[in-house]
């Protein structure tokens, strides 16, 4: 049995034996008569708006919850990221010793913990604490970290890290309000005691169904009231009964650039990794295999000595001879 199912059981269940009773009260008497085909048509229409205003209003809050854990998640990753840059290994650590336990304790403050439901500060407990807090803490913590001796830099890189605590602490507000501000209770009630006086006039217009009136009121009476019912479940989308935001899973899930850990677990400061080579282009590859085989081809054949010819050798010789006139030598040049 589904969750909405078990939630609208005792309605259910009323609805029909009410229809049981009329079906068997037209059986003996037949006394029972339809009312007016365009009352029921009517009432029909204003029910169907007024359902689907209020479950179009709930999955809203639903999507704005995400949202908000989304952004959250995204504004601390880029607070990691950040860090790395211009933080020591000392503030580091310290950084990771006060995000780590912040998705345990938003998830308790959004569910039902520290401020979520008008607790005072006089009734925390040592396990709970509140995760504005711990942003707060954080801000003034960078601001020590950076604001000595790093210059306009460091000054520009504080700004963005305070930039992304500011949006962090902004999500935490309106995940807060969406916990402790619910849709309007007169539009609820209203559409609540308007559905109920609508199934008690449905067996009344089925009856002409004779037998098959009960189920066909029960079957109708399902339908409505679980869509109202998962209006009411969507409501508070970080405490619903049917399908939670698990706020502290979902921080902690190994997901995006930057996942935050859990708190039993420390950080882990990855190594940068070195910048790929670029690649060159594929003429250019070309042209400079070519001239290495080239080079490679040049080494393997040197080119061959030059052997003088009888003609050189002859101009040689008299070059010899007119040098050694001129010197005074008398040495005779043998002639090859």
């Amino acid at each position: 049995m589904s969750i909405i199912l078990k939630r609208v059981k005792s309605h259910l269940i009323f609805n029909v034996i009410f229809a049981v009773s009329v079906f068997i009260l037209n059986y003996f008497t037949n006394l029972v008569r339809p009312p007016p085909v365009a009352l029921l048509s009517a009432c029909s229409t204003a029910l169907g708006l007024l359902l689907v205003f209020r479950t179009t209003a709930a999955y809203e809050r639903w999507c704005a919850g995400y949202r908000c854990v989304r952004e959250t998640k995204a504004h601390l990753q880029q607070l990691r990221r950040l860090a790395r840059l211009w933080m020591t290994e000392e503030d580091l650590e310290w950084m990771d010793g006060q995000l780590a336990t912040f998705p345990a304790y938003l998830g308790t403050f959004l569910g039902g913990g520290v401020g979520a439901r008008g607790k005072s500060w006089a009734m925390l407990s040592e396990l709970e604490r509140d995760p504005r807090e711990i942003l707060v803490t954080f801000g003034e913590g960078v601001y020590k970290h950076l604001s000595s001796g790093s210059g306009s830099k460091g000054s520009a890189m504080q700004d963005r890290m305070q930039g992304h605590i500011t949006g962090a602490l902004a999500s935490i507000e309106e995940m807060a309000q969406i916990v402790t501000v619910p849709v309007s209770r007169e539009y609820s009630r209203h559409t609540s005691r308007f559905l109920t006086v609508y199934l008690l006039i449905l067996p009344f217009a089925l009856v002409e169904l004779n037998s098959l009136m009960p189920l066909a009121v029960m079957v109708i009476a399902w339908a409505l009231l679980s869509i109202e019912e998962i209006g009411h479940t969507l409501e508070d989308p970080f405490n619903s009964p049917t399908q939670p935001l698990n706020v502290q899973a979902y921080l902690e899930q190994p997901l995006g650039y930057e996942p935050l850990m859990q708190a039993q677990r420390p950080f882990e400061v990855l190594e940068p990794k070195e910048p790929r080579e670029p690649k060159e282009p594929k003429d250019r590859k070309e042209a400079k295999e070519r001239k290495e085989q080239k080079e490679q081809k040049e080494q393997k054949d040197p080119p061959e000595a030059n052997i003088p010819t009888s003609n050189e050798q002859d101009a040689n010789v008299t070059t010899v001879t007119d040098q050694t006139a001129q010197a005074g030598g008398t040495e005779d040049i043998p002639t090859p």
